[in-house]
């Protein structure tokens, strides 16, 4: 089956960024770092690759040197960054559902900095690692653009092509043990009280289930397309042993360009890099169906249409207009006959010779003020109902 056009993955890897992108504003008020990191370095890939299709997409010149030094690691980076921001979020679904962790500050930052060291740590050592393997500076592949250089020996696999399989296996452990946990506290779960203390309740179980969906969703495809991608690598012509340090490094500063029609010319190579390149895209595509269209999502879009409804029709056009109602509200004040409020949108009477309820012989000196009530309907600013929606944060 041939390929699709190279302008058909350009246009989904653009759409796949924002899909990443949309849902990171609700999942970072709730501070799941875990998932913030899932969309960080799914949208970085879908960009990446879209500029690169964009810009190589009918020639092989070296016409952007910096742009292919960082597009290249950011490649190698990702080949690890997903499944390890996918262990992040089944391994704190584990602890969470658990009840493995308390709820203190302590605690919080504690695990923030281990989902960092993964999430962030196990990429940046992926990148420094394929250094070891690395051929040349990189190669560019016309429709593809550029794409790491690295020897296909045995300790390419080793280094940098088997973390993916390691760190997916570790997660669908992690996964299997949080669904286990999710079974046996179902009762707890069903019973659940809106006004609980519980850290395992800081997200509702709908995000709970979306989660644990999201991790053994990429368990299943990581690991058997990882281990596909190994075995092509390792059965392909260009396959060599590991001779010495010189011997791989030799010519390090040259650029391998590929037409399209040579580097589609391998079955392998071209499997190889088509998955490789669309797994974002899938990646996208299946986050964005757990989290798009989940009542939160929702709940977002329509604060978003109202404030943008405000903002752009009512405030710049003066087509939205927010209704309110006028209501009178008399307010007593014990003064002794003397005015102690006075303001130019109110009105201040005082009544000499009225005594106060109290009995205490004292005149009485009564405010009333307007006072604008807006009704149910009317729009609220995100920033109120963001502060009004955000999840209960135990102290």
């Amino acid at each position: 089956m041939p390929a699709p056009p190279n302008a058909v993955f350009s246009t989904f890897a653009f759409v796949g960024a924002f899909l990443f992108l949309i849902p990171l504003y609700w999942h970072w008020g709730v501070t799941n770092l875990g998932t913030c990191l899932y969309i960080f370095w799914g949208a970085l890939g879908c960009l990446t690759t879209f500029v690169n299709s964009r810009v190589w997409n009918s020639t092989v010149l070296d016409k952007a040197p910096a742009l292919c030094e960082i597009t290249t690691r950011i490649i190698i980076a990702e080949n690890v960054a997903i499944p390890a921001a996918t262990l992040c979020i089944t391994r704190r679904l584990h602890l969470i559902i658990s009840n493995a962790t308390g709820t203190t500050t302590m605690n919080m930052r504690r695990e923030a900095i281990i989902d960092l060291c993964i999430g962030v740590g196990l990429p940046i050592l992926n990148v420094s690692l394929s250094y070891i393997v690395q051929g040349h500076r990189y190669n560019i592949l016309e429709q593809v653009g550029c794409w790491p250089a690295l020897y296909n020996t045995g300790a390419t696999y080793g280094l940098v092509w088997s973390w993916p399989i390691i760190i997916g296996v570790i997660s669908g452990c992690y996964g299997a043990l949080a669904l286990r946990s999710l079974i046996q506290r179902r009762r707890e779960l069903n019973s659940f009280k809106s006004e609980t203390t519980s850290d395992i309740f800081r997200l509702n179980k709908g995000l709970y289930a979306r989660l644990l969906i999201l991790a053994l969703t990429d368990f299943i495809f990581t690991v058997p397309i990882g281990a596909y991608l190994l075995y092509l690598d390792r059965t392909s012509p260009g396959y060599g042993p590991w001779v010495s340090w010189a011997y791989v490094h030799w010519g390090f500063d040259r650029v391998d360009q590929y037409p399209s029609v040579v580097w589609r010319g391998s079955r392998e190579t071209e499997v190889t890099i088509e998955v490789s390149r669309w797994a974002n895209v899938l990646c996208a595509a299946i986050f964005f169906a757990l989290f798009g269209f989940a009542q939160e999502a929702r709940r977002h879009y329509r604060m978003f249409w109202e404030w943008l409804r405000r903002v752009v029709l009512g405030e710049r056009h003066g087509k939205y207009e927010r209704r309110s109602s006028e209501a009178t509200l008399p307010v007593a004040y014990n003064t002794g006959g003397t005015t102690v409020f006075s303001s130019s949108d109110a009105e201040t009477r005082t009544l000499n010779n009225e005594k106060s309820p109290a009995g205490d012989g004292k005149r009485v000196s009564f405010l009333t003020r307007s006072v604008t009530v807006a009704p149910v309907d009317s729009p609220m600013s995100l920033e109120d109902m963001d502060k009004y929606l955000r999840p209960y944060s135990p102290p």
